[in-house]
């Protein structure tokens, strides 16, 4: 695989590279804790897309939104306590820092509603699809090293 794409106005901000094709997402039939909406099934995603390699770490969130929202704090931790609209307000700044377009309008539609959000050439969120697709990398266990031992599941 070549190299992450690396954002250049944001230290540490990497993207891995997804390749289009065909993909089960989705739990199946037996595993333990799913829901009925979940069931397995193939998606299509016909353009390749490029997701984060990490989680947005609070020192990339104040880079780019300059606020601090997580209660557990430090520099290189996760941010959370941010809503959907946090996130796409995000990935906005962030188009505009990389001297992009941006993808959302505030209230959440696409900037350009003539064109799909596939189309645009600023940062946006991954569909339910792309994230699982990328969460599994590329495998079809629970967990993308594996299944997850019995008993686990219910721990946490």
């Amino acid at each position: 695989m070549s190299q992450p794409f690396q954002a250049t106005s944001v230290p540490d901000l990497a993207f891995s590279a997804n390749p289009s094709g065909r993909y089960l997402i989705g739990s199946p039939d037996a595993e333990e804790h799913s829901f009925d909406d979940e069931a397995r099934h193939e998606v299509h995603l016909a353009r390749s897309f490029l997701i984060q390699a990490t989680p947005v770490t609070q020192a990339q969130w104040r880079q780019l939104m300059d606020t601090e929202p997580s209660r557990l704090k430090g520099d290189d931790k996760p941010v959370e306590m941010v809503s959907w609209f946090d996130a796409i307000a995000c990935a906005n700044a962030l188009s505009r820092k990389e001297g992009l377009p941006e993808v959302y309008l505030e209230d959440s539609a696409p900037r350009d509603d003539r064109r799909s959000v596939y189309e645009t050439l600023g940062y946006r969120l991954p569909t339910e699809a792309e994230w699982e697709v990328a969460c599994r990398a590329g495998t079809l266990t629970v967990r993308y090293r594996g299944d997850v031992p019995a008993g686990v599941a219910a721990i946490g």
